[in-house]
């Protein structure tokens, strides 16, 4: 087991991280953190990550699609957003004049 001197060494570099974390959040330009900006984020991480398969650029990378609702607003939504209702989601873009299609109601 860890000694204890150890634990406290971990539990102040986590502390550090984590206050860095936050002046990096805090320096972030505040149109860094509108809608529009996140979506993006959101979609950059889903690409490369597990959720590919739930959520996806387009072939020609106009668009996004929605692949699998529930694994969207339950997983990834969260990290990104404080909404966790897909009507709320989908509410949101039409505020900044996105159009929101749906071609399969199972999604």
């Amino acid at each position: 087991p860890p000694s204890k001197s150890m634990t406290i060494s971990m539990m102040k570099m986590k502390e550090e991280q984590q206050q860095q974390q936050q002046q990096q959040q805090l320096l972030q330009p505040s149109w860094h953190k509108t809608f529009p900006f996140k979506l993006y984020e959101m979609l950059e991480y889903s690409s490369d990550s597990e959720f590919s398969s739930s959520l996806s650029w387009s072939a020609d990378g106009s668009t996004f699609i929605i692949h699998d609702k529930h694994v969207l607003m339950n997983d990834l939504t969260p990290m990104f957003f404080k909404q966790t209702q897909f009507r709320s989601f989908v509410s949101v873009h039409a505020v900044y004049y996105f159009l929101f299609c749906m071609f399969n109601t199972d999604v």
